[in-house]
């Protein structure tokens, strides 16, 4: 047993303990223990990390979400980036096209209701069949809806060259900036918990005890 070094002293039992109290260190999540950092004895700062919890999930995670920002944020340059002028000859070309067709079956419309006209009068003098009758009225819808088709071409060629000469609509410019925010915000929130798996001094002082290994899990 130790010896007091005085001729007179008062002898007595007790516990040291620290002047903080001892503060037995939680874990933020049940989590395998990945590493610890400290042993008995060792003096730690506020903030120091004691010891990190497996966290492969929550870094997966941060991948993808780091592909969703790359992708959101090339989407927003490109619509910042307006029109590609290479676009707009095309378009031209297409609304051409479209009022080609327009008059070629707005012509055979054309022709088909003068057929039947001739035939309906021919057919008062006997000089027909009604089944040809039959056939070129057939023949007149088939034009008429042809050509109902291409006018709604004309104006959906036209509608796009416009769109196209306009350029990028503002507010899709600010769809696409919010999808860019909400990327960001998902991976802010991945590096916060990230950070949580690494668990920290909360005061300065010394690490009186090591209660925990690795591989073991944390509750």
């Amino acid at each position: 047993p130790p010896t007091a070094p005085y001729e007179t002293f008062v002898a007595g039992s007790g516990l040291i303990e620290a002047s903080s109290e001892n503060i037995a260190i939680g874990a933020p999540v049940g989590a395998l223990v990945k590493q610890v950092l400290i042993d008995v004895g060792s003096t730690v700062r506020k903030g120091d990390p004691l010891f990190v919890l497996d966290a492969r999930d929550l870094e997966s995670q941060l991948k993808v979400s780091l592909a969703n920002l790359k992708v959101a944020r090339q989407q927003l340059d490109r619509l910042r980036a307006g029109t590609r002028a290479e676009l707009i000859p095309a378009a031209k070309a297409r609304v051409a096209e479209s009022k080609a067709n327009q008059v070629a079956f707005e012509s055979t419309l054309n022709e088909a209701q003068s057929q039947l006209t001739r035939a309906q009068q021919m057919l008062d003098n006997r000089a027909l069949s009604e089944e040809e009758v039959t056939r070129r009225r057939f023949a007149v819808s088939t034009a008429e809806a042809r050509a109902v088709a291409a006018r709604a071409g004309v104006l959906e060629a036209e509608s796009q060259l416009e769109l196209l000469l306009a350029g990028t609509w503002s507010q899709d410019l600010d769809v696409a900036q919010t999808q860019v925010e909400q990327a960001q915000s998902a991976i802010d929130a991945l590096q916060i918990e990230l950070d949580r798996r690494t668990v920290r001094a909360p005061i300065d002082g010394k690490v009186l005890q090591r209660n925990i290994r690795e591989g073991e899990f944390a509750q």
